[in-house]
């Protein structure tokens, strides 16, 4: 179990690096933390998350 969590955290932080245009060892740490959280915030819009709220809205104006 906890072999497949690391893994798991493993397979994420690849997944990071590769989203990411930075290299971790350039040592550009806060630039590097920048940009996950931009990836991170352009994959929530992209997925539909950041537009659930109004989603949830209109159906709630449309039902009442």
């Amino acid at each position: 179990m906890r072999l497949k969590s690391y893994m798991n955290r493993k397979q994420i932080f690849i997944l990071i690096l590769m989203m990411s245009d930075y290299d971790v060892m350039a040592g550009n740490a806060d630039v590097y933390r920048s940009e996950i959280r931009s990836s991170k915030r352009y994959f929530l819009r992209m997925s539909g998350v950041e537009l659930l709220p109004q989603i949830v809205w209109v159906y709630v104006g449309l039902v009442m």
